[in-house]
């Protein structure tokens, strides 16, 4: 499938990056606008919940200023519960792909 409009889907992914010298894994977590394949926004951390996942799509909202129609991400812990809540309330359809599948992320 080939998406040529700009802001139309959205895909959510992370990545594991390593651990800290105490063992706590390291997570990047990307939004990305799947027509342009330009990242949108990123965040470093310990693996996030679902919370801030939100927190990580608002942030891409509020600096593109707009929603997309569809944000695509696979079905981890991090991504239910106020993931879909926030997509629910924005109107955004959720589309889930699999994990560890990388050819479903542009």
């Amino acid at each position: 499938m080939r998406v040529l409009a700009r802001g139309a889907i959205w895909s959510v992914d992370g990545t594991h990056l390593g651990r800290d010298a105490f063992g706590t894994a390291a997570v990047g977590e990307i939004v990305r606008d799947v027509a342009s394949t330009q990242s949108l926004g990123i965040s470093i951390g310990p693996p996030p919940d679902s919370q801030e996942v939100v927190v990580l799509l608002q942030r891409v909202v509020e600096a593109t200023g707009e929603c997309p129609l569809v944000v695509s991400m696979d079905n981890g812990p991090e991504n239910l519960d106020a993931v879909v809540q926030w997509c629910r309330r924005q109107g955004i359809v959720l589309l889930r792909n699999l994990p560890h599948t990388p050819q479903h992320n542009p």
